[in-house]
C-alpha cells in the first residue's frame, strides 16, 4: 500500500540539510501542486497503518488536536 504519491518532486531541494526545510519544501511544493488534501486524506483513510508509526501518545493521532 502507497500512502504518499511521488508526484512532489523533491529533488530541486537537495541542498537543505535540516529535516524542518525539508519539511517546509515538501509542504510548500505540496500546496503549489494541490496536493495536500489527497496527502491528508490518505493519512485519515489509513490511520490503522500510521498507528503503527508513532507512539500511542503521539499529537498526530490526537483527533481533538488534528
Amino acid at each position: 500500500m502507497q500512502i504518499l504519491s511521488p508526484s512532489v518532486d523533491m529533488s530541486c531541494y537537495s541542498g537543505l540539510s535540516l529535516f524542518v526545510d525539508k519539511g517546509r519544501a515538501w509542504l510548500y511544493q505540496s500546496l503549489s501542486d494541490h496536493l495536500l488534501e489527497s496527502y491528508i486524506r490518505c493519512y485519515v483513510d489509513n490511520v490503522k497503518l500510521v498507528k503503527s508509526f508513532y507512539m500511542q501518545d503521539a499529537l498526530v493521532l490526537d483527533y481533538q488536536v488534528l
